[in-house]
């Protein structure tokens, strides 16, 4: 079977879940280009749809690698034409593909350190840290109230695949979270912060929580931490991007852990 209509319910199905409050209300996300359902398998992610142009992929070597990775999948080929309409990016690549997701995964073990998003907005900013995050050791990240959506188009571009390799809670409240939390000192990222970042001990398990660059952490969160850590700056910027600082911070955490040995 091959699609060839802009307008084929599965099109319209795929092209359904670029909006977050569908992604949401069923639970999906999609990926599109090679690379990243390359990745999203190696992962052991399994794709509830693919859309292929097996025309397309067959160009090139990277697009041959996917075609002989999703053969063990149920495949829908579409032209060139239904899959630009199913796509998000202006030169679509070949290939989407639809996975699931759980808004509240089992958590068996949190890791070293569980870092904590609270009111970051900007979904750019969302997938840079979590790309950070899984680069640095982390294998929980836990998304409250008020965060761009880490499963959007934006985020996972940013991300890099990094959402695959981690445990998410992208639908994360302070009670769902309060387990994980258990005895471990929670630092809230703040400009204003009580402690220099590496005067922490960032060994022994610990929650880090990064807020809007706006406001900072939240009320709740404020209630809720055992202190707040801040970055020095030498030059005349007031802040660093919440970014920037997400790599800061979690890198110190992983030097202190690789420098005592209990980083593994």
């Amino acid at each position: 079977m091959r699609i060839t209509s802009p307008h084929n319910e599965r099109v319209r199905y795929v092209r359904s879940l670029w909006h977050r409050d569908e992604r949401r209300r069923k639970r999906r996300f999609v990926l599109e280009g090679p690379r990243f359902i390359l990745d999203a398998l190696r992962a052991g992610t399994r794709p509830e749809l693919i859309l292929a142009d097996d025309e397309r992929l067959a160009a090139s070597p990277l697009g041959r690698d996917v075609l002989a990775a999703i053969a063990p999948y149920p495949v829908v080929w579409a032209d060139a034409r239904a899959l630009a309409a199913a796509s998000e990016t202006t030169t679509p690549q070949g290939i989407v593909a639809v996975f699931a997701y759980e808004p509240q995964p089992p958590v068996l073990d949190p890791g070293a350190l569980l870092l904590l998003l609270d009111g970051i907005q900007d979904p750019g900013n969302v997938g840079t840290i979590v790309r950070t995050a899984e680069a640095a050791g982390v294998r929980t990240v836990a998304l409250l109230p008020g965060c761009a959506d880490v499963y959007g188009p934006k985020a996972l571009r940013a991300g890099a695949g990094a959402q695959l390799w981690l445990t998410l809670l992208p639908e994360a409240t302070w009670e769902g979270v309060a387990p994980l939390l258990a005895d471990r000192p929670l630092w809230a990222a703040d400009v204003e912060g009580q402690h220099a970042y590496d005067a922490v001990d960032w060994r022994r398990p610990a929650a880090l929580l990064l807020g809007s660059e706006a406001h900072g952490p939240s009320a709740a969160a404020r209630e809720r931490a055992t202190g707040t850590v801040r970055i020095p700056l030498a030059g005349r910027s007031a802040a660093l991007n919440v970014a920037a600082a997400a790599a800061v911070l979690l890198f110190e955490a992983l030097r202190q852990r690789r420098s005592s040995g209990t980083w593994g």
